[in-house]
């Protein structure tokens, strides 16, 4: 009955502003709820060249029946299909499937909908926020409470309170991100209890998280706390004591800045000169002569000569360590004298070099270090190949501030090694650069790099940089020979997998893929959507649900 109600509905409201008429809309309507989607396509194709134009409200109506199809299918991979593409779609109108994602038993499928929930401007998102707080999913349940607490909803601490007396230690340093977020009475009691708490580590959190959102409400707190002895604790309290500019913390600091452990002094000396006291700067300088990796971090954010002209010095170092913290520092005084190190490890992935972040006690600052044979050692370092991508990213983006005869000799050493992790992000970063050099560059990979990956990307930024070309129908033919491919990868690669950087991941292809339907039919000409019509007519059938949420995103 609900699906005869369904279909009732799709019929009616389609004639109120369709381009086709009501038999042939109709019919196509009644085909796709029917599970017949492929001949509904068929027919809606030949609608299209019998009269030239397209039906958006009927494009729409028939993404909406596919994910409603998707949502009800119980197949759980086809359910996250369903939930990416009500997600891409953008539209209000697909509360209640992302809805029906909240109420899944499936921890994966909540917090995939909390992600797209949690972008849509509704009053409705905020009653299904809060009944995702009786998940039976601690994480679920915390997800929800922050993106409320962003929203700085009135029942957040409530069940805040409530829940912090039943979870275990590890769990409460969390709370901090979330409690710092409020702004009132009942809350910033909350925050001084974290702040008293008997756990370090949650004390620790909760006066990074202070520094981090600049609340100097609670410097008294925080002054009162760097007289406890913990060593973690002191650092944490000298660098936010900086970070919030407090100058009548000066004479603390200056106490601190002798403390025995070199750490709290550094952290002490470093706030000193972010309020505006440069006496202890030598302590920062020598500590960096000694290759202390919080101290190099610290001259990045020190501009003078001295600071450049010491950090290239240590580019040149033994010590791997040592070597990328200066150049990272380097790098972010945009002084060109770290390009060698950091071309080096940008090209070091093919080598299986990996690189992981380590936070000293009180993580006044974090700090990177090498590893070898990075895909091998997942166990001991978790989450290695997730931070070394992401540091190699963020290193490619800040590359774009050095001179750009550097940048393209690094970009075309990357096309040239094929380091196809970097390739989505080093094309869109010479697209946007919008110099004939960088478009010239991009031109010449679309053409004669072996790799049919890097050629398809830089095809993809030239299309949207509307440079003249053939661009279209190349992209065209790319995604027809990929209507197979599996856009969502929902067992991971081996380590073997990911350490073979020759072939192309399932990963990249996938997401080059929805980017490429999403950039054809984000320009509404014919051939772009039936481009996307026949993926999602002849293509992978999981893949249906994705795609129907960037064709009612192409047709509203």
């Amino acid at each position: 009955m609900q699906k005869t109600l369904f279909v009732t509905t799709l019929l009616l409201t389609a004639p109120l502003c369709a381009e086709f008429p009501l038999d042939v809309s109709g019919n196509i309507l009644y085909l796709v709820h029917r599970g017949s989607a492929k001949t509904a396509l068929e027919r809606y194709v030949e609608q299209v060249h019998a009269t030239s134009q397209h039906d958006y409200l009927l494009l729409q109506q028939i993404g909406l029946a596919i994910l409603e199809e998707g949502a009800s299918s119980g197949d759980p991979e086809i359910e996250v299909m369903t939930l990416l593409g009500a997600g891409v779609s953008l539209s209000s109108r697909l509360i209640p499937i992302l809805e029906q994602g909240l109420k899944s038993e499936d921890p994966r499928l909540q917090l995939i909908a909390l992600n797209f929930l949690s972008k849509i401007n509704d009053d409705e998102v905020d009653h299904l926020l809060l009944s995702a707080l009786s998940s039976p999913f601690l994480l679920t349940r915390l997800e929800a409470l922050y993106q409320l607490s962003l929203k700085r909803h009135p029942s957040v601490l409530e069940h805040l309170q409530s829940l912090f007396v039943k979870i275990p230690d590890p769990i409460r340093p969390l709370f901090a991100q979330i409690v710092v977020n409020l702004d009132s009475l009942s809350a910033n009691q909350m925050m001084r209890q974290l702040l008293s708490d008997h756990d370090l580590t949650t004390r620790c959190e909760a006066i990074l998280a202070i520094a981090e959102k600049q609340r100097d409400d609670f410097l008294p707190q925080i002054r009162t706390l760097a007289t406890q002895t913990q060593v973690t604790q002191q650092e944490c309290v000298a660098s936010t004591l900086g970070q919030l500019k407090d100058r009548s913390s000066i004479p603390l600091l200056q106490t601190m800045a002798h403390a025995r452990q070199r750490n709290v002094a550094l952290a002490a000396s470093f706030s000193l000169y972010q309020i505006g006291d440069k006496t202890y700067l030598p302590l920062i300088f020598e500590a960096a002569q000694q290759h202390d990796l919080v101290a190099l971090t610290m001259l990045a954010q020190i501009p003078l000569p001295q600071s450049a002209d010491l950090l290239a010095q240590l580019c040149h170092c033994s010590d791997k360590d040592v070597e990328l913290g200066a150049a990272l520092a380097l790098l972010d005084m945009r002084d060109s004298r770290c390009f060698d190190t950091i071309k080096e490890v940008l090209l070091s992935e093919k080598d299986s070099i990996g690189y992981v972040l380590s936070r000293p006690p009180g993580r006044a600052a974090a700090v990177w270090r090498t590893v070898l044979s990075a895909p091998y050692k997942e166990q001991s370092y978790p989450g290695i190949l997730q931070q070394s991508a992401a540091l190699r990213h963020q290193i490619l983006v800040s590359c774009v501030e050095l001179p750009e005869h550097q940048f393209l000799n690094l970009a075309e050493a990357l096309f040239d090694a094929q380091i196809k992790s970097l390739v989505p992000v080093l094309v869109e970063l010479l697209a946007n650069h919008h110099s004939e050099d960088t478009l010239a560059l991009l031109k010449k990979q679309s053409k004669t790099n072996p790799s049919d990956f890097i050629k398809t990307s830089c095809l993809l930024a030239l299309y949207r940089s509307s440079e003249e070309g053939d661009y279209e129908h190349q992209l065209i033919d790319w995604v027809k020979k990929r209507n197979q491919t599996m856009m969502i990868r929902f067992e991971a690669p081996s380590s073997a997998e990911r350490a073979c950087h020759q072939s192309l991941s399932a990963e990249e292809e996938s997401a080059l893929l929805i980017e490429t339907y999403e950039s054809l039919a984000s320009t509404q000409s014919q051939a772009g959507i039936e481009a996307l019509l026949n993926a999602i007519a002849y293509g992978n059938v999981k893949n249906r649900y994705a795609l129907a949420g960037l064709l009612i995103r192409t047709a509203e």
